[in-house]
């Protein structure tokens, strides 16, 4: 009898042992299962990654025209990529402020300023980011190095080009013009550009890569760069040499007085394919007295001939044919004043027409006096729909 009992616990034990295992089994098997159903899940609902936050550099330009005589025809000739105001702010005499709502995206690329109706120097004191603005600062001078109340055209810019774009630009810092704020500095082709001092106030630029498309060099830009207690600086592109390795520039720095200065500045370089990044856009790099004078341009997107003419105001027409309003536009241009004298230019009307445009320049001496005979200088135009 106690045999018996004996053996049908053990089978009773046994039964209740497998019957345990196989639960357990299962059990494990349906947490193995669920396992990584939950990760998956886990890692569609939990994440904090958003895309749109990385740091992505972000591209753009923006521009403006300051007339202190006009406020709201100053208001007509600026472009805004979200459409905001531009603020002028009159600081003291000669002294202004401009505020760029929004785009402390554009703190790290190039900022331009040439001298508009009237002949007074235009230079960049300085610029930076402030919360989301961009702040630049900007002095004008007579041409004997006196604060004056002047007009001005400014251009921020950064990293427009295309991956087939010859583009580059870089700004220097130190009041020596030799060191380079990495920052501020760019090169589509993703090589390093350089500044070499040849002498006081003479710089040589490299910027590797850069080469010539055809017979055209680009437009390249020049502004001088320096605060209030440095007084009146002015450059000019002096020499200009294009080969398969890159492009290379010497540029020459003056004071009032026409002496050679060391002297911080911006200078950028685009080929004809930056043109495409605005509506409308055209340059060209005028050398009178010159049989190939005007054949160094582009025109986006007609390619129609530029031509620079004499106007009755001693000063020169930049004519650009079937580059104008088409509809609604914001046109603005820039220019730098080319050779080894000291001499200056200033925009002093920007116009458009049905069948095209015109950029009116007048290159000015040392002294102040109109240079009429002789002029070279780059002018680019550009444009957007308002």
């Amino acid at each position: 009898m106690k045999t018996k009992s004996l053996r049908i616990f053990k089978i009773a034990y046994r039964l209740v042992l497998i019957t345990t295992l196989f639960l357990f089994y299962n059990c494990s098997q349906e947490d193995d299962e669920l396992v990584p159903e939950d990760l998956i899940t886990e890692e569609i609902t939990t994440n904090d990654l958003d895309i749109s936050s990385k740091s992505i550099p972000r591209k753009g330009k923006a521009w403006t025209l300051y007339d202190p005589r006009n406020s709201i025809y100053s208001s007509l000739y600026q472009y805004h990529p979200e459409g905001s105001a531009i603020r002028i702010t009159r600081i003291s005499r000669g002294y202004y402020a401009i505020t760029y709502p929004g785009l402390k995206y554009l703190d790290n690329g190039v900022h331009h300023v040439v001298g508009y109706k009237g002949n007074h120097t235009v230079q960049l004191s300085h610029w930076r980011s402030n919360g989301n603005d961009l702040i630049a600062y900007v002095l004008c001078y007579t041409p004997s190095g006196m604060a004056v109340d002047g007009g001005f055209i400014a251009f921020v810019y950064n990293r427009l080009d295309s991956n087939i774009a010859n583009a580059a630009y870089l700004e220097t810092i130190g009041h020596f013009g030799t060191t380079i704020d990495t920052r501020r500095s760019y090169n589509s082709k993703g090589r390093i550009n350089t500044i070499t001092r040849l002498a006081q106030g003479v710089y040589l630029v490299k910027f590797p890569g850069i080469i010539r498309v055809g017979r055209k060099t680009g437009h390249i830009q020049v502004t001088a760069k320096g605060n209030i207690h440095y007084g009146s600086r002015r450059f000019q592109i002096n020499w200009i040499n294009q080969g398969s390795l890159g492009t290379d520039l010497i540029l020459r720095a003056y004071d009032a007085t026409g002496i050679l200065r060391n002297t911080d500045f911006t200078i950028s370089i685009m080929d004809k394919h930056m043109l495409y990044e605005f509506n409308k856009a055209a340059y060209v790099n005028f050398r009178e007295n010159n049989s190939q004078s005007t054949n160094n341009q582009s025109n986006f997107p007609t390619q129609e001939h530029i031509t620079v003419v004499n106007s009755t105001s001693r000063s020169f027409d930049v004519q650009i044919p079937s580059n104008g309003q088409s509809a609604p536009i914001i046109p603005i241009a820039l220019a730098s004043s080319f050779g080894n004298d000291g001499s200056y230019v200033s925009i002093e009307n920007v116009r458009t027409y049905p069948r095209g445009a015109t950029v009116n320049v007048k290159c000015y001496n040392p002294d102040g006096s109109l240079k009429t005979t002789k002029p070279k200088f780059n002018v680019l135009y550009y444009s957007e729909i308002r």
